[in-house]
């Protein structure tokens, strides 16, 4: 599974505390558990592995069984950054009673931003400079990735200091998203917080094409917090002598845990196609690796309604973590409080082409609306039911209960949604001025050849309107130019189409 969805984090957040020793009756038990392995490899290779995919139904909105979800690949859907939690030293975490021994945070939340990728438009003081810089580290970090650690510990030559920042330089870039808008990344930055920053080759920020991007992953938007992720976001770029023109929210995932619910519940809800949703692709998941860092029991651990740009993700947050002290500290000391006997998580991971038919452009924008659009997703696009879904009167059949109590606790960390606007925005801006200057230039020609006089600027814009008023006759150009958005496929959206 992406790892995304095994990401959390808090929407305000300070430190996190420091880890206890483990107990003298603890080490009497035997080694603590081994810290996962890096690369989202299983120290504890299964029996076996397999993937339930439930079966087929109508597809329709009074629900029914589950569709397959073919090709609906989470890995297929990671880029070459690799979604996968950043690697932290967790320390021990388990007391006298194998539970791990966390002071809670005072201000435990029920949920928040899960992930977060932002695009930039920056502007660079000495982008040369920079560049110089960064590829002194990065030729750095290859050569200490080929180094023999027994020869002793390679200089830090890969790594940024830039005021009260460090930020460490990968050994190569990559590439950001897929297909043909594909963009080149030459230059990958992580930061001392766990944000990475990936930067292009250029230091124009005009047109549609940023040149930077930013991104959190579960651990540091739960140890930092939502906002002062974002703030440090823009505190990194600023010390990297840019200053930013505009940005764009690419993608956020929103998540609630329900500590004391667990799997069966929904996932029964789930297998018998007891909701109400035009989503088709779905996924079981069942008796395999469901993420990087543990194995399932032989049991359901979640399932998946939905694909990109808009997927809900249900989840045992509990056996998901079994093998991630780290993670399964952060869980305690800010949502769960203490270790609980049961807890799932529900993700609603949005990408930036579903985020724009909200009316989202900007974080900003996100936090304005976010409470809005989980209560509408949650209700309009997708509810699980109590029971069989009345597919006359689909509206009559009620919510599962723990689906309402998902619902409560969004609006725990959201708020109350208070007349958000949630239109679309318009359609992305073509630059169209190349177009017109060929058609000035088709004018200019027309008027040397015939031999026109053209006295001023005033005089031309006469001319050019007389002559396209004379091509255009008695033809309705309203009709013409809605009837070409229709074949073109780019008429206005009234409504959201899931």
């Amino acid at each position: 599974m992406n790892s995304s969805n095994q990401s959390e984090h808090d929407s305000q957040g300070s430190p996190t505390p420091a880890p206890r020793r483990r107990s003298q009756a603890a080490a009497e038990r035997g080694p603590a558990q081994p810290a996962p392995v890096s690369g989202g490899q299983n120290p504890h290779p299964p029996q076996e592995h397999r993937e339930e995919v439930v079966g087929r139904g109508s597809g329709g909105t009074a629900g029914g069984p589950p569709v397959p979800a073919e090709g609906d690949n989470t890995a297929a859907q990671q880029s070459y950054l690799s979604d996968a939690d950043l690697s932290f030293d967790p320390g021990e975490w388990e007391d006298s009673q194998g539970a791990a021994s966390i002071t809670p945070w005072q201000n435990l939340t029920t949920g928040g931003e899960d992930y977060l990728t932002v695009s930039f438009w920056v502007e660079y003081e000495d982008f040369d400079a920079l560049k110089k810089q960064l590829e002194i580290a990065q030729a750095s970090a290859r050569s200490r990735e080929r180094s023999d650690p027994k020869r002793g510990t390679p200089p830090n030559n890969d790594v940024l200091h830039l005021g009260d920042h460090r930020l460490v330089v990968a050994p190569q870039g990559g590439r950001l998203g897929g297909g043909n808008r594909a963009l080149a990344i030459k230059w990958k930055l992580q930061s001392g917080q766990g944000i990475e920053l990936l930067l292009r080759d250029s230091d124009k920020c005009e047109g549609h094409t940023p040149n930077a991007t930013a991104q959190a992953t579960s651990a540091t938007l739960m140890r930092l917090g939502f906002l002062d992720t974002w703030r440090e976001m823009q505190a990194l770029f600023e010390a990297l002598g840019s200053k930013i023109h505009r940005h764009a929210l690419s993608r956020v995932d929103a998540a609630v845990d329900l500590p004391g619910v667990a799997i069966d519940s929904l996932y029964h809800a789930f297998k018998e196609g007891h909701m109400v949703t035009r989503a088709k692709h779905r996924q079981a998941y069942h008796d395999l690796r469901f993420a990087s860092e543990h194995l399932a029991a032989r049991k359901p651990t979640g399932f998946a309604i939905g694909k990109s740009p808009l997927r809900l993700v249900v989840y045992d947050k509990l056996e998901e973590t079994s093998h991630n002290p780290y993670k399964r500290g952060l869980l305690i000391s800010r949502r769960w409080g203490k270790l609980p006997e049961a807890a799932i998580r529900i993700e609603i991971q949005l990408r930036r082409a579903k985020l724009t038919q909200f009316g989202v452009d900007t974080v900003d924008d996100w936090i304005s609306k976010r409470s809005a659009i989980i209560s509408k997703l949650t209700q309009d696009w997708l509810r699980l039911t109590d029971g069989p879904v009345n597919r006359k009167h689909p509206k009559s059949t009620p919510n599962h209960t723990d689906w309402e109590l998902m619902r409560e606790r969004f609006k725990d960390w959201t708020g109350l949604s208070v007349g958000a606007d949630l239109t679309a925005l318009p359609k992305g801006h073509i630059d169209s001025s190349k177009q017109i200057a060929q058609v000035v230039g088709i004018f200019i020609g027309m008027y040397a050849r015939i031999s026109k006089v053209i006295e001023d600027n005033e005089q031309f814009f006469r001319e050019v309107l007389a002559d396209l008023q004379g091509g255009v006759g008695k033809r309705n150009m309203a009709i013409e130019v809605d009837r070409k958005a229709l074949e073109l496929g780019v008429e206005p959206s009234t409504a959201i189409d899931y």
